[in-house]
């Protein structure tokens, strides 16, 4: 991992895209471990690439399908008009923002599609306030980005199952308890401060 980011940071130097440095990054420690490694410690490299591609299909799979449930989501009418809707509740900003980030990072299975989308609907007007504390907010809307993110739709929460071979009868509980209710606990008392402080 370590070679990984510091040749895609070294090709980057030189004037490389982000996108094609780690490629490049990647491709070029995997030639290095076979070198390094040899055939002592690597004796079947072609079965070992098989098992690992084998291996990865079914998270990148489950990944895809939620990436892509996302990217509909956003393009239905009723996305757009709920959007309106959540952003035009007359409330405090900071539980405004509780709220609003909690129920786009939802709609969408995605934290930071959810702080993107209220940024981007909501930021500038939100922003203008002189009484809002621009860290408070921040801060409100990173625990919030990181609470119904993770309701069972979420790639994240497939791929960790699928990898651990759980079903979500068996593992989603913990993970729920975990990354919904304790996020969601702690936007609140974040929110509950920002008011009292700011």
């Amino acid at each position: 991992m370590a070679a990984i980011i510091g040749l895609s940071l070294l090709f980057q130097w030189f004037g490389i895209t982000a996108i094609q440095a780690t490629t490049y990054a990647q491709v070029l420690s995997i030639a290095l471990l076979f070198l390094l490694v040899g055939r002592k410690g690597l004796a079947h490299p072609f079965q070992t690439c098989v098992r690992g591609i084998q291996g990865s299909l079914i998270p990148v799979v489950f990944i895809s399908i939620v990436v892509g449930y996302g990217t509909a989501v956003q393009a239905t009418p009723v996305f757009g008009w709920l959007v309106e809707q959540v952003l035009s509740l007359d409330m405090n900003p900071y539980l405004l923002t509780f709220v609003a980030v909690n129920l786009l990072a939802g709609m969408t299975a995605n934290g930071t599609g959810g702080v993107t989308l209220f940024m981007e609907n909501f930021g500038a007007t939100i922003l203008g306030n002189p009484a809002i504390n621009v860290g408070a907010l921040h801060r409100i809307a990173a625990i919030s980005g990181a609470g119904f993110d993770s309701l069972p739709h979420n790639g994240a929460i497939a791929f960790q199952l699928s990898v651990f071979k759980l079903s979500y009868k068996d593992g989603y509980f913990q993970q729920f308890m975990m990354s919904v209710l304790v996020n969601l606990l702690a936007g609140l008392l974040a929110v509950l401060m920002a008011v009292v402080l700011f």
